[in-house]
């Protein structure tokens, strides 16, 4: 069966079909890349929660100045009582060993 053109109805699948394997070939390109960007993006979403978990962790250990600070006056606190009952151990030794040269 031949239109005007010579062409025929076998010609005109041919082309349709080698058509359409082309299309499918390319379909079938672009979904596996479309799966391996899925697995990166999964791969990507497993970093990130590992990293924010360490950042959390980071985070709660982390010492901040106003923790610094505290920990310095709490020392200098404690020196200072250490030193004033120094001070009062000397001061009774001392009134002692007047005492008891006298």
């Amino acid at each position: 069966m031949e239109d005007g053109g010579g062409t025929t109805l076998a010609d005109i699948h041919r082309v349709v079909e080698v058509g359409l394997t082309a299309v499918n070939g390319r379909l079938d390109v672009v979904i596996e890349r479309l799966e391996q960007q899925d697995k990166r993006a999964d791969a990507h979403e497993t970093q990130l929660a590992t990293l924010d978990s360490r950042l959390d962790a980071v985070e709660r250990a982390a010492v901040t100045r106003e923790d610094m600070d505290a920990r310095g006056r709490r020392t200098v606190s404690v020196v200072a009582v250490v030193v004033s009952g120094i001070g009062i151990v000397v001061g009774a030794l001392v009134t002692i060993a007047v005492t008891l040269a006298a």
